[in-house]
């Protein structure tokens, strides 16, 4: 196993969902996180009021591009999801940057 490797096939995956998803889909999610980050201190993608993206992983590439930004930073925790979709995985736990 080469940890390397995983993470440079996570990171091109990230890249190509965020390419192909939709325009608007992206621009809802921006707004819907930003107005998370306001009303709380912490949350997982769970608790952010948007439709489900066409591909479920392109919420991490939101979440990237938010924490490069500063406006969020993992806190290394997770959470159990409470979507029944994602079967109780687990869900990174995010802290608001204000």
């Amino acid at each position: 196993l080469d940890l390397f490797a995983s993470r440079a096939a996570r990171d091109e995956a990230i890249e190509r969902v965020e390419t192909h998803a939709p325009q608007e889909w992206k621009a809802r999610a921006w707004t819907a996180l930003l107005k998370t980050v306001r009303e709380r201190d912490e949350f997982t993608t769970d608790d952010i009021d948007c439709p489900a993206p066409p591909e479920p992983r392109a919420w991490g590439a939101i979440m990237r591009a938010a924490a490069k930004k500063g406006f969020i930073r993992n806190t290394g925790r997770v959470r159990q999801s409470s979507n029944p979709r994602c079967h109780a995985r687990p869900k990174a736990v995010w802290e608001s940057v204000r």
